[in-house]
């Protein structure tokens, strides 16, 4: 054995030795506590469920600096269980009790006790929730019993925009004072409405995949938990992390490839989240409801979120803000279907149809799967669908849609104009701006929206709807004997040369303002300009289901409305 060899084993030995003695003695006064600066050795290492408990050299390492051990260490975005190993000591330092989620930044305390059990004491772990992977720097400091982590100086490096948003929010923001905090956390919300950042964010660092959950906003915090198909449902198993003065709350989640369906919960309450438009029906029983029989905008929907990694085969549902409410009305919700494969044709533009009462079209009526499945079958091309909800109230509804008065509906006052107008002048150039479509437009009205949607065929200047779908139109109102109405006074006039397809469907049942079809409407659209041109269906109300009966004509109406209507690469 040469000289430097010998040397080296000898220092080993001596090190070997003063960390055995080292054990002894802490064994018995506990660490940190026997008068010395804390020395433990010249590192110890980090372990924890981020890497299944492993004490090995595999194991982070963090290094002593005189005074306190230092490293710098990835993690994944998600809560972790975590414990500082010392190898002189053959035990894992954690806290005691039951551990609490601290936010990051922020530190713990651990244990100052080193009682032995067979040489390997083991301490309750400690609890942190990663808001995003990212490099994190922790300092274990064995004099003041603690452990503090925030994230590294070179956190933000290789990260997406919104990520290190939130890592420059966040860093170092434990060491200031509450009004600072506050005012980082506003103005992180606001950056992220600036930067049209939708939420949950995907993270990907190093060979870490996650999402991050955010809710921005004052809620009373202690009860804000995320509820999910992750956790079963269960209130509270996933608690929000509230930072900055609980301006921000956040949750990371590790997941590669996945579509996750989620809410808040809140005391009990769980709604959407309001900064994610991904969306689809929770698929509740929705109960007949007797003062609207199309259902009246009930039904709830789930917020969804897609990691990294996953490709939605199928259609997608969205919200969409839209413009300010027209005149003197609610402001209309408004849903989006995207068509399979949408995400994925990044240069693929579709043809619009708007369908009103939209929201009773999806979670009463199933025109999202109606849609899936005609185009799956080559019956109509794939769509955007613009799905406009209406009033929940009847009365109001009527007054919404409305053109005209009615002697029999003395108290409804017609609004159908400004609807009309927040229609063709506020959203559809929204929606043109925000998805890819062509100048090909089709419209869907059913009952009162039936004679509102042919109204603008017939009126609008612009003829941006050039195809319209009535479903059971109401075509009889404003005149208490039905033909002299004034939409059918209007539909005298041939405006054949501007139509390109008109579908109408109806039953025996439907109201009795609807019931003109055949004897008045047909005459009316039977000019040579109209051939070819128009569609009449009449279907047999079979079912005290409205839905079931307007689902199963649109199976007809819609592949002659649409069918001819193509898809551009451009």
């Amino acid at each position: 054995m040469t000289r430097s060899l010998w040397d080296s084993s000898v220092q080993r030995w001596v090190r070997s030795s003063i960390g055995t003695l080292a054990v002894g003695l802490l064994g018995v006064f506990g660490f940190g506590c026997s008068g010395s600066d804390g020395y433990l050795g010249p590192s110890v290492r980090l372990i924890g469920s981020f890497n299944g408990w492993m004490r090995g050299e595999l194991a982070p390492e963090l290094t002593w600096d005189g005074r306190d051990y230092r490293g710098v260490v990835t993690l994944p975005g998600e809560t972790l269980e975590l414990q500082v190993y010392v190898p002189t000591l053959l035990s894992a330092l954690g806290g005691t009790g039951t551990p609490r989620v601290a936010a990051v930044p922020a530190q713990q305390e651990v244990s100052d006790a080193m009682a032995s059990n067979d040489g390997a004491a083991t301490y309750g772990p400690l609890r942190w929730a990663f808001p995003v992977p990212a490099r994190y720097e922790v300092v274990f400091s064995p004099q003041q019993h603690r452990v503090h982590i925030d994230f590294a100086a070179d956190a933000k490096d290789g990260q997406e925009p919104e990520a290190a948003l939130l890592i420059e929010a966040l860093r170092g923001s434990d060491q200031l004072p509450p009004a600072e905090q506050r005012a980082r956390g506003l103005a992180l919300g606001d950056a992220l409405r600036a930067s049209s950042v939708e939420l949950p964010f995907k993270n990907t660092f190093a060979e870490l995949r996650g999402l991050t959950f955010l809710y921005c906003g004052a809620v009373d915090w202690p009860s804000l938990s995320l509820v999910g198909d992750f956790n079963g449902w269960r209130s509270g198993v996933d608690p929000m992390i509230f930072a900055l003065d609980n301006t921000v709350a956040y949750l990371g989640k590790r997941a590669s490839g996945a579509r996750i369906e989620y809410r808040f919960d809140l005391h009990g309450q769980r709604f959407a989240d309001p900064q994610n438009a991904e969306m689809v029906w929770d698929g509740a029983f929705l109960p007949p409801n007797p003062t609207n029989l199309l259902g009246g905008n009930t039904g709830e929907f789930n917020s969804v979120a897609m990691a990294p990694g996953y490709l939605e085969p199928g259609s997608r549902l969205r919200r969409f803000p839209g413009p300010d409410a027209p005149e003197g009305q609610p402001r209309p919700e408004v849903l989006v279907y995207l068509p399979p494969g949408y995400a994925q044709a990044g240069s693929t533009r579709y043809p619009t149809l708007v369908v009103l009462d939209g929201k009773d079209a999806v979670v009463r009526g199933g025109y999202p799967r109606l849609l899936d499945r005609l185009s799956q079958a080559g019956k109509i091309p794939s769509v955007v669908a613009v799905l406009v909800s209406s009033p929940s109230d009847p009365k109001v509804r009527l007054s919404a849609l409305a053109s005209y008065s009615d002697p029999t509906f003395a108290d409804v006052e017609p609004k159908g104009d400004a609807f009309a107008r927040w229609l063709t002048d506020g959203l559809l150039p929204n929606i043109d701006k925000s998805f890819r479509v062509t100048s090909a437009r089709a419209l869907l009205g059913i009952d009162m929206a039936g004679p509102l949607a042919i109204s603008l065929a017939w009126k609008d200047p612009q003829k941006r709807f050039p195809r319209v779908a009535s479903q059971s139109g109401r075509f009889g109102w404003g005149d208490p004997q039905f033909a002299g109405s004034p939409y059918l006074k209007m539909m005298q006039t041939d405006v054949s040369a501007r139509i390109e397809r008109l579908t109408f469907d109806y039953t025996d049942g439907d109201h009795p303002q609807a019931q003109l079809h055949d004897t008045v409407l047909r005459p009316l659209l039977s000019s040579p300009g109209y051939l070819s041109r128009v569609q009449f269906y009449r279907g047999t109300a079979t079912t005290a289901d409205p839905w079931e009966s307007l689902r199963t004509r649109a199976e007809q109406s819609l592949p002659f409305l649409l069918r001819d209507l193509m898809p551009t690469s451009k």
